[in-house]
């Protein structure tokens, strides 16, 4: 599980170009403004919960794996070196409603 605040400021089609996939960074760069921070925001998300379920935390590449379809059901799509690995996981999505604190 990983939650993001889509909010906050950043330059997300450069963060995009140096850590997604291309394909990727290309869906991002071609966003227009609030639809490419949700977008980045949204892979952003699903890659570094993805990292952290297997392990690896941020010393696994992000740009060595891809997502597909972003909907309710995100799809990992399969990376040439482990085609079998996508098949493994499953993820879902939530958007939270209302905001909460962690403190």
């Amino acid at each position: 599980m990983d939650v993001e605040d889509f909010t906050r400021g950043a330059d997300v089609r450069a963060l995009a170009g140096g850590l997604f996939s291309p394909a990727e960074a290309a869906k991002v760069d071609s966003a227009s403004g609030k639809a490419a921070k949700e977008l980045f925001f949204r892979l952003w998300t699903l890659k570094e919960a993805y990292v952290k379920a297997r392990g690896a935390g941020l010393s696994m590449a992000l740009d060595r794996f891809s997502f597909g379809q972003l909907g309710a059901n995100p799809q990992l799509l399969p990376a040439s070196d482990d085609e079998a690995e996508a098949e493994r996981w499953r993820f879902f999505r939530q958007r939270l409603r209302r905001a909460i604190s962690l403190r």
